[in-house]
This record gives C-alpha cells, structure tokens and sequence, in this order.
C-alpha cells in the first residue's frame, strides 16, 4: 500500500493525456527516421551493386 501512496503523489501533477500524446509523437518521428534510413540503406547498397557490376545496369536499361 505504501508502494500505491508513493505513486499516486508522484504521479498527481502529470497529465496523462498529453504524456500520451507526447509519446506517440515520439515513436511517430523514430518511425519515419527509420524509414528514411533504411530507404537510404537500400539505395546506397543499389548504387554499389551497379558501379561493382555495371553489367546490370545494362540489362535494366535494356
């Protein structure tokens, strides 16, 4: 019980809602600079495969 009475003052001032929100803007933001990074990745690794095998690139453009 003194473990809820320690919790509940911590927690007296804090406005849930707006925590919540603030969160999921955050993992939101995380997300989408994942995505650019991993579409980064990807086209890196796209350009490398074609200056090392440009033999490829010839049969895409054909």
């Amino acid at each position: 019980m003194k473990y809820k009475k320690e919790l509940k003052e911590a927690f007296k001032d804090v406005d849930f809602m707006e925590a919540v929100h603030e969160a999921k803007k955050e993992s939101t933001l995380l997300l989408e600079e994942q995505g650019v990074t991993t579409l980064s990745i990807l086209l890196s690794e796209t350009l490398i495969d074609f200056i090392q095998h440009p033999e490829k690139m010839e049969k895409c453009i054909s």
